[in-house]
């Protein structure tokens, strides 16, 4: 499901970054338990494990490996649920924090939701995608739904979320850092 070889990816981030953390954008929206969410987590941009936005809402900022973003989409206007691929939603999410389509092939990442308090791990635009457009290509399994590491890593970025709001850099408990590093695609 999702990245193929989704572990080697993560140990490559890891080896380059030096720490078993996530980033929980200071863009998040608020987290209301009966809110409907919106999620991208980032793990390269432009073949990089750390970046620096140039267009978007987060223009100018500093970026890294498992940079997560969760719009709350319940105020969108209807056009913001346009159709791309197959989803409604991540096309928006993509487009608002890197000012740009997601089809350039640019980013490596994963689509996520929170509805009503529950996650949901699917984005047949996000999840479902393969590129080699830059130094580091990818691959998807064909799946729309993220892989177990994927999710994993969403689950903790969520509940830190949840619990206390956006940015903020939540570290990755040492097993699940082991396991992802040792093979969580198996």
């Amino acid at each position: 499901m999702g990245k193929k070889n989704f572990s080697s990816l993560y140990k490559q981030s890891r080896d380059e970054l030096g720490n078993a953390t996530l980033k929980v954008s200071s863009l998040c929206d608020a987290y209301n338990p009966s809110g409907n969410y919106a999620g991208l987590i980032v793990y390269h941009h432009g073949g990089k494990f750390k970046w620096k936005n140039t267009k978007g809402v987060a223009k100018g900022y500093n970026c890294r490996s498992f940079y997560i973003l969760i719009q709350c989409t319940d105020e969108w206007d209807a056009s913001d649920f346009r159709r791309a691929g197959q989803g409604y939603v991540h096309d928006k999410v993509y487009t608002d924090m890197f000012g740009c389509s997601f089809q350039k092939g640019q980013t490596c990442c994963g689509g996520f939701a929170v509805m009503r308090g529950v996650t949901k791990c699917s984005s047949s635009w996000l999840n479902d995608q393969s590129s080699c457009k830059t130094s580091r290509s990818w691959k998807s399994d064909g799946n729309k739904d993220l892989s177990y590491g994927e999710r994993t890593l969403v689950e903790l970025g969520i509940e830190a979320w949840k619990r206390h709001g956006s940015d903020q850099v939540a570290s990755i408990p040492f097993q699940i850092d082991r396991w992802l590093q040792q093979g969580c695609d198996k």
